[in-house]
């Protein structure tokens, strides 16, 4: 049988195995339509101010590695969360923040493991992410994954995210997050923050916010009572919107007070790196009424925070900027701020 001959009957044999596995009126064409990835859609994603903060719509971050629900390692975005036809299932987000270090991180993680089933009915994908090792470094994926099933089951559903992996920086969540367990619900229609752990008080049911996402959700700020003694405002009030903060130069020492529901500001105007003191005194009513230190560049981005539950909080950073004294959890109380050129 001459070379030709040879391969024109495997040619046809190629042919008839081809046509044959095409049944039921389908072609080619279609199998291959039917096997293929959801189209990319064009993304058009909501105008964000680099903020991360109740209210605010989050900026389009994204993590390498992630670990899907497959248990496979992806990207993740916030960007295909909003667009992309694989999410058209979702309505939000809910972001479980915590780090390796935190006593108070596993029981939280596993609150919402147990209603992760009823988030999800109600169309919230939920992302477990840690922010750090027990050594306090930035943690993968791999090692969120890790650490995060030692606090819930591996099976337990939802994403397995480290921030050290994030996408254009490792660590932003961890830049504003300022305490943990934290938590963040955006909603996929505008991407904005609907739900802040932190300025919720006691316990809060996520499936209804979740169900309610439309509407959203507020901080009761009915309650918030002041500790504050007569004069013992700053001198500087009001200062409780960014345009109406005053100056406060090196050496200067503040006193103030947060005696309502809202921060107090002040600007910096030092333009090599400098140190910002907050004093105060956390068990003065006999609860815990802890202030803390925020800095917000020039973008109004928040770059800086102090985490510590301390008497004295400091916080460093490079250039003009505002500092803003925050009230936790609806914390009132008395303080003095100072700043020093470094």
């Amino acid at each position: 049988m001459s070379f030709l001959l040879t391969r024109g009957l495997a040619a046809l044999v190629l042919v008839l195995a081809v046509l044959s596995g095409c049944d039921d009126g389908e072609d080619a064409n279609s199998m291959e339509v039917a096997d293929a990835a959801p189209e990319r859609r064009p993304c058009n994603y909501p105008m964000d101010l680099g903020v991360i903060g109740f209210d605010a719509v989050i900026p389009p971050l994204a993590w390498e590695g992630a670990i899907g629900l497959d248990g496979q390692s992806h990207r993740f975005s916030l960007e295909d969360f909003h667009c992309q036809p694989e999410y058209d299932e979702y309505t939000t987000l809910f972001m479980v923040i915590g780090a390796a270090w935190c006593n108070a991180c596993p029981p939280y993680f596993e609150q919402v493991a147990a209603r992760a089933d009823d988030l999800r009915a109600a169309g919230t994908l939920v992302m477990y992410m840690e922010l750090q090792t027990l050594q306090h470094v930035l943690a993968t994926s791999e090692q969120a994954r890790e650490i995060i099933d030692g606090y819930i089951t591996p099976e337990a559903w939802g994403l397995r995210v480290g921030d050290g992996d994030g996408v254009p920086e490792a660590g932003i969540i961890d830049q504003v997050v300022s305490r943990v367990p934290s938590g963040f619900m955006i909603r996929k229609s505008d991407m904005k923050i609907i739900f802040d752990r932190h300025l919720a008080e006691g316990a809060v049911d996520l499936v209804s916010i979740a169900e309610g996402w439309e509407m959203g959700w507020a901080p009761d700020l009915t309650d918030f009572e002041s500790n504050c003694e007569e004069g013992e405002e700053e001198a500087s009030e009001p200062n409780d919107t960014i345009d109406l903060a005053p100056t406060i130069t090196p050496g200067e020492a503040l006193e103030g007070g947060i005696c309502a529901a809202g921060p107090d500001f002040y600007r910096v105007e030092i333009e090599g790196p400098w140190r910002a003191h907050l004093y105060q005194n956390i068990f003065a009513h006999g609860g815990i009424d802890d202030l803390e230190l925020q800095v917000y560049n020039q973008r109004l981005e928040r770059v800086r925070h102090s985490s510590a539950r301390q008497n004295h909080e400091t916080v460093e950073y490079e250039g003009p900027a505002y500092l803003a004294v925050v009230n936790y959890q609806n914390s009132s109380n008395s303080y003095r701020v100072e700043v020093e050129a470094l």
